[in-house]
């Protein structure tokens, strides 16, 4: 058979019945449809994660104190609300001298209230060492990050998130602007690049970072 008559005969065959070849047509179509939208889906899906995980860092590992002895998959005890004092300044410098670390720093954070004028907002407080900032690739997009000497004098200095620039200030700029936190006051030096959630899903962008030795002896 010629493929003109093969033609022909497909032809008639689909103009016998309309009806089957109208839903043939239509489940060739969903069916594609079907496949391209999952596809789409779990493309996007893919690249969400891999953004929050670039956003944290590959190569960061957590050490959380607080483990049970029943079972290392058990949640920590921190987050029963006991406050463990296990890991402590030599661990961060025994950790700060391991060859396969590239660099050390030291968290602890809270939940509060920050005020500015007539604006507040409940927010996640963290507060670190120097190493804080380049550990979690946090960047500065104005103002600059605290140093040692913050950490080691006690300095109320703060860094805010992104979001809560906006919320606490509108238009102004941040830097050189005094909040209060938890009733203690903080001259703001910096504001974070956007950067979206972070572990535990906290919002990154909604956050204050401060000294980690004013957090330890004033606010916690």
């Amino acid at each position: 058979m010629k493929l003109k008559d093969s033609i022909q005969t497909a032809v008639r065959g689909l103009q016998h019945a309309k009806l089957r070849s109208f839903l043939t047509m239509l489940g060739i179509v969903i069916g594609i449809g079907s496949v391209i939208l999952l596809m789409s889906i779990g493309s996007s899906a893919q690249q969400l994660i891999l953004n929050q995980v670039k956003s944290v860092g590959s190569n960061l590992i957590f050490v959380i104190p607080g483990a049970t002895e029943t079972s290392r998959l058990s949640s920590p005890a921190a987050a029963q609300g006991i406050v463990i004092k296990t890991l402590v300044q030599r661990d961060l410098d025994a950790l700060g001298r391991e060859p396969s670390v590239a660099k050390a720093a030291a968290e602890v954070h809270g939940q509060a209230d920050v005020i500015y004028g007539n604006n507040d907002a409940i927010i996640t407080y963290e507060g670190g060492t120097a190493n804080f900032f380049a550990v979690r690739n946090f960047e500065i997009a104005t103002g600059s990050a605290f140093g040692d000497s913050d950490v080691q004098s006690f300095n109320h200095v703060a860094v805010i998130g992104s979001v809560l620039a906006k919320t606490l200030f509108g238009e102004q700029n941040p830097v050189g602007k005094t909040i209060r936190l938890k009733n203690t006051s903080f001259n703001v030096i910096g504001v974070l690049a956007p950067k979206g959630t972070g572990p535990g899903g906290v919002d990154q962008d909604n956050i204050v970072i401060i000294p980690m030795s004013v957090a330890q002896k004033q606010l916690l």
